[in-house]
């Protein structure tokens, strides 16, 4: 059986095709994907891909990635924020160094008297 001369450039040539956002989500996805691996460009890490944020975005709303996508470009390092945000989620309150860590609350319950 005989291979065509220009099969393999036409397999190929499918594979590269660039999908074009079709909706809101796919943009704003596609912006999440464009800033990080211009962030990482000079690291030793690779290149994320579309499929990799869009399953890390999965669950939120478009809403939510838009104020997600801001607070992410008002850092320094935006794929250092983004991991962050997303492993920690909101910023928590911090503490003032002069103050002591906070106590664990009293049970609400009054004590048990013994059986007997």
């Amino acid at each position: 059986m005989r291979i065509p001369e220009n099969y393999l450039k036409k397999i190929e040539a499918r594979g590269k095709k660039k999908q074009t956002p079709v909706n809101e989500r796919q943009e704003l996805i596609e912006k999440f994907v464009k800033a990080i691996n211009l962030a990482r460009r000079g690291s030793s890490y690779p290149p994320v891909s579309w499929r990799e944020i869009n399953g890390l975005l999965a669950r939120r709303s478009v809403a939510d990635l838009y104020r997600f996508f801001g607070e992410c470009s008002e850092g320094a390092h935006f794929s250092k924020k983004f991991f962050w945000l997303l492993r920690e989620g909101r910023p928590r309150a911090r503490l003032n160094q002069n103050s002591a860590p906070p106590r664990a609350t009293p049970s609400p319950l009054p004590p048990v008297a013994p059986p007997f």
